[in-house]
């Protein structure tokens, strides 16, 4: 393997985890706000006591920087299912900082995700 495409990969598990840090942070948001009618007034209320919500979208600002250099390295075909990592890094997050539930069920689609992944990633 490459330092290229080792580098390409780095890039794409680093814009990974800024997607799913940025995701859990709008959840995390979305949850301690208040329950108003509508969703622009759900919205403006997220907006108003939370200013951690810059923190998510800055999340999404690395994860779109790290997505771009990642593409420099890597194939698009190649880059983007192993994107698909950033949906097994929100389950990891979801548990240990929102405390979540993860189901059995989910815990298996986590383990095919990694196992596609991998498969991808040794093509």
């Amino acid at each position: 393997m490459t330092s290229d495409r080792l580098l390409g990969i780095a890039f794409v598990l680093a814009a990974a985890l800024g997607e799913a840090v940025g995701h859990v942070i709008f959840k995390n948001a979305a949850d301690r706000g208040h329950r108003p009618e509508g969703i622009l007034a759900s919205l403006r209320a997220a907006l108003a006591e939370h200013g951690h919500i810059a923190g998510g979208l800055a999340a999404f600002v690395l994860d779109i920087l790290f997505w771009t250099l990642a593409l420099k390295f890597l194939d698009v075909s190649l880059a983007f299912p192993l994107s698909s990592l950033s949906l097994i890094m929100v389950v990891f997050l979801s548990r240990l900082w929102l405390k979540e539930k993860i189901s059995p069920r989910r815990w298996i689609g986590v383990a095919l995700i990694l196992i596609g992944t991998v498969f991808v990633g040794l093509s």
